[in-house]
């Protein structure tokens, strides 16, 4: 079952409500997400590559999932966010534009969090967030970066918030590093197998079951290192790891690891502490219960499954907190979270309706059953021609080899003949000519 095209309006450069008309006009069904503000739900397979608003950056293509990261960070905390924020691993730059689209929200009043206690009553905090810095240690990578910032987040969009992208491997920065001052918050987002993405199902298992749980395993513990130096910046307050993974490995494990590790060697107040994120209340699927990891703990975790019908791809998200955040709280709120769909008002919120979508040519058929199975069928037809055109076209080039081989072979074979047969002619000239010479000594 396709899920929904989901499309993150960048507040940025375009309003909700000019982006959402823009969309109607054109003929497209358009809903508003219940979860992530100003994120639009679109049919199925809705081709929105070439759309003007698109290439512009207006709009921009980004799964439901993927946005759960920043929204965590920005919207999911005790407290508001009072510096700077830092994304890792930033390119391409997705997540990196929309905590800069949602701080840029926050600081025009375009948005706000809204703390709700056990009274009822709320109050807007005003986030203090000047600069994002992205970091990437990939050269071409960081290039991609660096055209997507410029795309999402013009400087003349007086968000308050300028996105500063670094040429620089996360582990070899210092917590110490000047332009550090005043970070508060890291996103962390590292290499991970992608195997929640369902478009490309389990990349690692391509190598086989052996191959993929040994990197599986190397995936793990460079996102534990990472994880684990993001926590040593003394001055953060925050942190948000996110894969794209559904394994407990690269999920559950680096987290109870990192907690164990680091909690055990600093005093109470610096401790980490996981917290369900304030912004993903409402999503209803959570953590595992592993080795490390207590059933409260699993419920402050973020899972998505398109496995299991979450109708997004696979996602996790873990919200870590100082403990020393907690001290600071005037009341630690039963709800929390950001309230950005107020300039969606008027269109529908997204509840399903694209749950049985089905093109007008299926709607029509009498005999869709009948019809899967055929399609099964030519499917598995296709993959045993391909399979079969696979194992002719290996044979021929191993025939083509053994051909060069013999081919060489022979060509050697020849070669020695004519060079002996040379040497036969050489030493049968030499010896015609000692004789006649011989013979001329004799007649004189």
């Amino acid at each position: 079952q396709p899920f929904p095209r989901y499309v993150r309006v960048n507040t940025l450069k375009v309003t909700a409500a000019e982006a959402v008309q823009t969309l109607q006009d054109g003929g497209y069904e358009v809903y508003a997400d219940n979860l992530v503000p100003n994120l639009l739900v679109l049919p199925p397979k809705t081709d929105l590559h070439a759309h003007p608003f698109v290439t512009d950056g207006k709009l921009i293509l980004q799964d439901k999932s993927s946005c759960f990261s920043a929204l965590a960070l920005v919207g999911g905390g005790t407290n508001p966010i009072d510096g700077d924020i830092l994304d890792a691993c930033a390119a391409p730059g997705n997540k990196t534009t929309h905590a800069a689209a949602l701080v840029g929200d926050l600081l025009s009043n375009k948005s706000k969090i809204m703390h709700y206690s056990s009274d009822n009553s709320n109050t807007t905090r005003c986030q203090k967030v000047s600069s994002i810095y992205a970091l990437d240690r990939d050269s071409k990578r960081l290039k991609i970066l660096k055209n997507r910032v410029e795309l999402l987040c013009p400087p003349k969009s007086n968000s308050g918030v300028t996105v500063h992208p670094l040429h620089l491997d996360f582990l070899t920065l210092e917590p110490d590093d000047p332009k550090m001052k005043n970070l508060r918050c890291i996103l962390l987002d590292p290499s991970c197998s992608g195997s929640g993405i369902v478009s490309q199902p389990d990349r690692v298992n391509i190598r086989g079951e052996a191959d993929a749980a040994k990197r599986l395993e190397t995936l793990s513990n460079f996102q534990i290192t990472a994880l684990k130096h993001a926590m040593t910046f003394s001055q953060v307050e925050r942190i948000v790891y996110s894969t794209c993974s559904v394994h407990d490995i690269e999920n559950e494990h680096v987290v109870a690891t990192c907690l164990k590790e680091y909690n055990d060697t600093c005093k109470m107040e610096k401790q980490w502490r996981l917290i369900s994120p304030n912004s993903l209340k409402d999503w209803e699927r959570r953590g595992k219960v592993t080795s490390g990891l207590t059933s409260e703990q699993a419920q402050c975790l973020v899972r998505c499954d398109a496995r299991l019908g979450d109708g997004t791809n696979g996602f996790f998200v873990a919200y870590f907190e100082r403990e020393s955040q907690f001290e600071k709280a005037d009341s630690v709120p039963t709800r929390s979270y950001l309230s950005g769909n107020n300039a969606l008002n008027g269109i529908s919120v997204y509840d399903g309706q694209f749950d049985n979508h089905i093109s007008k040519a299926d709607a029509n058929d009498k005999h869709p059953g009948e019809k899967r199975k055929v399609m099964e069928r030519q499917q598995l037809q296709d993959c045993k021609k391909k399979q079969k055109y696979n194992r002719s076209k290996k044979s021929t080039v191993i025939a083509n080899a053994s051909n060069v081989v013999e081919a060489k072979s022979s060509m050697g074979v020849s070669c020695n003949k004519k060079s002996k047969k040379l040497k036969w002619k050489q030493r049968q000239a030499a010896a015609k000519a000692a004789r006649l010479k011989k013979e001329k000594d004799q007649s004189t």
